[in-house]
């Protein structure tokens, strides 16, 4: 299956360095947001490990001039990205994917992302509660059973807000 496949790296990390350091601020955050959505474009979801490098190089889009599609797959990638660091217990990093999520679905219609919004909730809550911030995770958890009509996830929602 990695048979078409090819893996670019530069041979040492001063290298990479120097590289990133020649482009300028603006380009070098174009020449990220093309890496991460061709990344994207051939994620394997085999490769889990992949969706942080696609994650952190999308963290460079203007969310604002992205449009709704793209910002759509941005967004689940984020939330991807969150979901893997905080299986793996690394709980900072996946606060600070769940919070680029967060602010990637502010910019969409709720309509069209039910389920990758309440994901993102849900994430975000539990990053703020690892994290010692419970207040914030209650205060969104509330936010998401005000927002959400299906019975069974107000239910889970606030399920989730009496175990913190």
């Amino acid at each position: 299956s990695d048979a078409g496949r090819q893996n670019y790296r530069f041979r040492h990390d001063k290298i990479q360095q120097a590289a990133h350091e020649l482009i300028d601020r603006k380009e070098r955050a174009r020449v990220h947001v093309l890496l991460g959505s061709a990344l994207l474009e051939n994620f394997d979801q085999k490769s889990q490990g992949q969706i942080f490098d696609i994650a952190d190089h999308l963290s460079y889009a203007d969310f604002e001039s992205c449009n709704e599609e793209f910002l759509g797959q941005i967004t689940g990638a984020f939330a991807e990205a969150g979901d893997q660091a905080q299986k793996a217990g690394a709980h900072e990093p996946a606060q600070r994917y769940f919070q680029r999520a967060f602010e990637c679905l502010a910019l969409l219609p709720w309509e069209n992302q039910k389920d990758t919004g309440y994901k993102i909730y849900c994430g975000l809550a539990r990053s703020y509660h690892n994290l010692g911030l419970y207040d914030k995770g209650v205060e969104l958890l509330e936010q998401l059973v005000d927002k959400v009509a299906d019975p069974l996830r107000k239910a889970s929602g606030l399920e989730i807000i009496g175990s913190m």
